[in-house]
C-alpha cells in the first residue's frame, strides 16, 4: 500500500500518517511446530518438543510468549484469532484483508488447507474477508509454522485498489489470488429437507431399524481402528491415505448417526454417499459414494442394493474381478451370498453372511498375486506390489463386522 503511494508521489510526511493508520489496523500472530536453525549451526534456536507447539512467536527465530501443546488447527485457528481480535475490536460486518504467511517449511497443501481454516473462521464472526494471500512471504528460515496478519479495511475500501496493483515483489501473491473471495455456502446434507432424492426401497421396522443403526455404528468403529492397517496397505499402490479417507468417513457416520431416518434404507444409503462424497475425497470417496447410491436407487431387499451397487461402481470405473481392485472381494462375497439364500432360503441369511465374508476374504488374499488393471495401482512396478488391496480389505472389515454383531457365536468361527 505505501509502495503505490510513494509512487504516485505522497510525501514521506504522508507515508508516515498512512503507515501508522495501517500499523494501528493491523493484528498478526505467529506459532510454530519446529523452531529454525541458523546457517553453520547444528542446533535450534530453541528447544521444541514435537508433541508441542510455540505459541506467539516472531520472525526472527525466537521462542513466543508461551508453548502449549499440540492440538487440532481448529483450535490452533481459534486460539490465534482470538488474539487478534482482541487487539483490532472488529465488528459485524467489518471488512478485512488477511495474509497466511508460510514461516518457511510447511508445504503447499498445508498452507491452503490453513488458509481455509482460517477464512471459514473469521467469516463465522459475520466478518467479511475481501482478500486472503497465502504464501511464504516473510520466512524464519526453515522454521515450521505460519503467521495469522490481519488489516482492518473498513472505511478503507480504497486500500484495495493499492493491494491490487502489479509488483515486480517477487514474494506478493499479487492477482494471482488477489481477487473478491466468493463467500461459501456450507451445506448440511442431513438436516436439510430436500438435500437427498427421496427415493422408495425397504422399510425396517423399529426392531430392524435399530440393528441397522447398530450394524453401522459398529462397522464406523471398526474402521477407525483398521485405519493404520488401511494406510500402510495403500502406501505402496496408492497415496497412503486410504484408511484415513476411511476414517473421515466413518467418523461422519458417527457424528450424524441419530440424524438418519434408519428405517428408510434407501434415503439412509443415499445420506451415506453424499457422506462419502464430501468427507472421503479423492478416488475412494468417488467409488463409496457411486456404491451407496447406486445401492440406494434399487432397495427392494439387501440383495439387490448389493448388486445395484456393484454395477454402479462397473459402470463407471470399468473394473472386474481380477483388475485388483475391492470389487475382488466385494463380487465373489456377493455371490457367495445370494447362492446360498437361493438353495436354502431367507433364513439361511446368518450363514449366508458368514459365507460371504469368507468369500470376501478369499478374494482380498488373491489380490496379492493380481496384476493391477486399475486406479494407482496399475501405474506401479508389479515387483513392488506384495500385499492386499485396501480396498478390498476394507470391504473384508465390513463383512467380518456384520458378521461378528449378526451372526450367532455358534455360526461364526472367525479368524
Amino acid at each position: 500500500i505505501l509502495g503505490c503511494l510513494s509512487k504516485e508521489g505522497k510525501s514521506i510526511d504522508e507515508l508516515v500518517t498512512v503507515g501508522r493508520c495501517l500499523n494501528s489496523r493491523l493484528g498478526t500472530f505467529g506459532v510454530c511446530f519446529k523452531p529454525c536453525t541458523l546457517p553453520g549451526s547444528s542446533e535450534p534456536m530453541f528447544r521444541l518438543d514435537k508433541n508441542n507447539i510455540e505459541f506467539g512467536l516472531g520472525v526472527h527465530g525466537e521462542a513466543g510468549i508461551s508453548t502449549v501443546q499440540m492440538t487440532s488447527l481448529k483450535d490452533i485457528v481459534e486460539k490465534m484469532l482470538k488474539k487478534i481480535m482482541a487487539c483490532l475490536m472488529l465488528k459485524d460486518k467489518s471488512n478485512v484483508v488477511v495474509v497466511v504467511n508460510n514461516l518457511g517449511s510447511l508445504s503447499q497443501m498445508e498452507m491452503l488447507v490453513i488458509s481455509r481454516e482460517v477464512r471459514l473462521q473469521i467469516e463465522a464472526m459475520k466478518i467479511n474477508v475481501d482478500r486472503l494471500y497465502s504464501g511464504t512471504l516473510f520466512t524464519s528460515i526453515n522454521m515450521k509454522g505460519f503467521q495469522i496478519s490481519i488489516l482492518n479495511i473498513t472505511d478503507k475500501e480504497h486500500w484495495l485498489c493499492y493491494l491490487d496493483e502489479e509488483t515486480e515483489a517477487f514474494a506478493w501473491p499479487g492477482k494471482r489470488i488477489s481477487h473478491a473471495i466468493e463467500k461459501s455456502t456450507l451445506v448440511e446434507y442431513i438436516e436439510a429437507d430436500n438435500s437427498v432424492t427421496v427415493v422408495e426401497g425397504m422399510i425396517l421396522n423399529e426392531k430392524q431399524g435399530e440393528v441397522f443403526r447398530k450394524s453401522l455404528h459398529a462397522i464406523s468403529i471398526a474402521l477407525i481402528k483398521e485405519c493404520e492397517t488401511l494406510n500402510q496397505l495403500d502406501t505402496v499402490v496408492g497415496d497412503g491415505d486410504c484408511g484415513t479417507t476411511m476414517r473421515h468417513f466413518a467418523e461422519g457416520i458417527l457424528q450424524e448417526l441419530q440424524k438418519f431416518p434408519i428405517r428408510l434404507v434407501a434415503s439412509t444409503l443415499a445420506m451415506l454417499s453424499k457422506l462419502a462424497e464430501s468427507l472421503m475425497g479423492g478416488t475412494s470417496g468417488a467409488i463409496f459414494s457411486l456404491m451407496l447410491m447406486g445401492a440406494a436407487k434399487d432397495c427392494d431387499t439387501w440383495e439387490s442394493c448389493w448388486l445395484a451397487g456393484i454395477e454402479m461402481i462397473q459402470k463407471y470405473s470399468k473394473a472386474k474381478v481380477g483388475d485388483r481392485t475391492l470389487l475382488d472381494a466385494l463380487i465373489p462375497a456377493y455371490k457367495g451370498f445370494v447362492t446360498h439364500l437361493k438353495e436354502n432360503g431367507a433364513h439361511s441369511w446368518p450363514i449366508a453372511l458368514k459365507i460371504a465374508y469368507e468369500r470376501a476374504k478369499q478374494g482380498c488374499e488373491a489380490t496379492k498375486n493380481m496384476i493391477a488393471r486399475a486406479g494407482r495401482a496399475s501405474y506401479v512396478e508389479q515387483s513392488k506390489i506384495t500385499d492386499v488391496d485396501p480396498g478390498a480389505y476394507a470391504i473384508v472389515i465390513v463383512l467380518r463386522t456384520l458378521v461378528k454383531g449378526l451372526v450367532p457365536e455358534d455360526h461364526q468361527c472367525l479368524d
